[in-house]
């Protein structure tokens, strides 16, 4: 019988820490690996085969990695100009010809 899968994912690794060291291991992995294969590239040495099989590995894992970043990552808040900020920008024009700009702005944000 298998283990139930977490319903939110981002409570696999809990741990900002664990999850930093995770990132840090990968990437200097994946750099180390890169640097050996433009080292056997530059001799024109050939790629030996556990070379090849490590960088495969390595890419393969990236999945999981990049996918424990995702549920893991938090949007910016995002927010417009208030209302108050789109009347001082439109302050030459009349009221009528702001209210008009203002309905305008307000139709292409909401589509």
């Amino acid at each position: 019988m298998s283990a139930p899968l977490p319903t939110d994912l981002g409570k696999v690794i809990t741990s900002a820490t664990v999850r930093k060291v995770i990132y840090t291991v990968y990437v200097v992995g994946i750099v180390f690996l890169g640097a050996i294969q433009v080292g056997f590239a530059a001799t024109d040495a050939g790629t030996p085969a556990w070379l090849t099989v490590a960088l495969a590995v390595a890419a393969y894992l990236g999945v999981p990695v990049a996918g424990l970043a995702a549920v893991n990552a938090t949007a910016p808040a995002v927010s417009g100009p208030s209302r108050d900020q789109i009347l001082s920008d439109l302050s030459y024009l009349d009221p009528d010809e702001q209210n008009t700009e203002l309905q305008a702005a307000r139709a292409r944000v909401e589509g």
